[in-house]
């Protein structure tokens, strides 16, 4: 995971020059100061989604792009058991199904509030008996099934949406090398908050397991979903 972080740099200093920006201009349109761009880029500041997030908007890419994941042989998602009210799912007890899973933490200052709202209207549209749909917590310490009890009731999940968590070395394992995703560790924002490294894509997963696509979570992309999801049922049914 440190090697990914590591490698965050890097990757944002070749992409700002692909575009002939300055870290001026860049920092004019990301709010950014020029010594916490210029840190970022030599690796001197770890990455955050506070951070990460405006870059993205400004250089017109997604913010997985910019964080960057290896690539695996085995196409197919093993997820490993994670607690959901004292039971446990894995990727048996999905087996059969499509899913859209996404990473999200209850406290989150981000992006995380949209991505949920954006789930919960998928959640609606999709009222598929074999769709299921995923969101697992990039912060098991705090988010405890009780904790993603409540932040399900908000959203008005029903039993087709699981909320996951468990122990912190499974959780990340899960997300890193299952989904093939980058999470970083707290990082310390104002107000005596925090913001973790995530991916702010859904991610669509086939009844085989196979990982089918990543989706933005603005309206193109969650349309393309909506409609991948249906071919989906339709090729596997």
């Amino acid at each position: 995971m440190e090697d990914v972080l590591g490698a965050v740099g890097p990757r944002l200093r070749r992409l700002r020059r692909e575009r002939n920006c300055t870290l001026s201009a860049l920092s004019k349109s990301t709010g950014i100061s020029v010594s916490t761009l210029s840190r970022l880029e030599s690796g001197q500041r770890r990455p955050s989604l506070e951070l990460l997030l405006p870059i993205a908007r400004a250089h017109r890419v997604s913010l997985d792009d910019l964080v960057g994941a290896p690539p695996v042989d085995d196409p197919r998602v093993r997820m490993r058991p994670v607690r959901q009210d004292g039971r446990t799912i894995g990727s048996a007890d999905l087996r059969g199904k499509v899913y859209v899973a996404d990473f999200i933490f209850t406290s989150c200052p981000s992006i995380c509030p949209v991505m949920s709202t954006q789930m919960a209207n998928l959640h609606r549209r999709i009222d598929e008996a074999d769709v299921r749909f995923v969101s697992i917590t990039v912060d098991p310490e705090r988010d405890t099934p009780e904790v993603l009890r409540e932040y399900a009731a908000r959203y008005r999940a029903d039993s087709r949406w699981h909320f996951l968590t468990g122990e912190p070395t499974e959780v990340r394992r899960t997300i890193e090398r299952a989904f093939r995703l980058p999470v970083g560790e707290r990082e310390e924002i104002a107000g005596g908050r925090y913001d973790i490294m995530h991916g702010a894509r859904f991610v669509l997963i086939d009844r085989r397991g196979i990982l089918r696509g990543l989706y933005e979570t603005d309206a193109d992309g969650l349309e393309r979903l909506e409609r991948d999801v249906g071919r989906l049922l339709e090729e596997d049914g």
